[in-house]
């Protein structure tokens, strides 16, 4: 919780399902999990109480936040819809292609010129993280945990592991 934040996003903590830390094993999405979010959370947001600046500067990297496109919040509702029906408890590849061609319409209509707001910024964000889950979802081609692939039902020894999501430059979603 209080170590290194990584070398891209200084200043940037993660606790619970993101974590990763191993502390309750591979016990993701359960009581256990819910718990240390709300014990690392609260220690963490207690000891960076006293850290916070006052004001912090954008210095994002040129070309990427400040020309970001937000997406109008309008949309949000395509995006449940379309991870509801496309990327629930089963899924398979023909739905996880369709979930990432709806989204990617989505996206589409995305407005650099557009007015910024709560609702615009949040929709974007559940863009990102919805797009960021089919990429990861569609890329992992076994059943692991709550991950159910029907055209791949059974666990593969060489999927044991993490897949990283990142956005390039573009905003496009790419796992590794």
């Amino acid at each position: 919780m209080r170590g290194n934040p990584g070398p891209a996003l200084a200043g940037l903590y993660a606790v619970g399902e993101v974590s990763c830390t191993g502390v309750h094993g591979a016990n993701r999405l359960a009581s256990n999990s819910l718990t240390e979010s709300v014990v690392a959370g609260t220690r963490l947001g207690r000891d960076l109480a006293w850290e916070l600046p006052e004001r912090v500067d954008d210095d994002a990297e040129p070309g990427l936040a400040a020309d970001a496109s937000i997406v109008d919040g309008s949309h949000r509702v395509e995006v449940h819809t379309t991870m509801s029906r496309n990327v629930g408890v089963l899924r398979d590849a023909a739905s996880l292609h369709a979930a990432a061609d709806e989204l990617e319409a989505v996206a589409g209509k995305a407005d650099s010129a557009g007015a910024p707001s709560r609702s615009s910024w949040e929709t974007t964000n559940i863009l990102t993280v919805a797009s960021a889950v089919v990429a990861a979802a569609a890329r992992r081609t076994e059943s692991r945990g709550c991950h159910r692939r029907t055209d791949f039902p059974e666990s593969r020894d060489e999927w044991h592991r993490h897949i990283d999501v990142r956005l390039d430059a573009n905003g496009v979603v790419r796992t590794t």
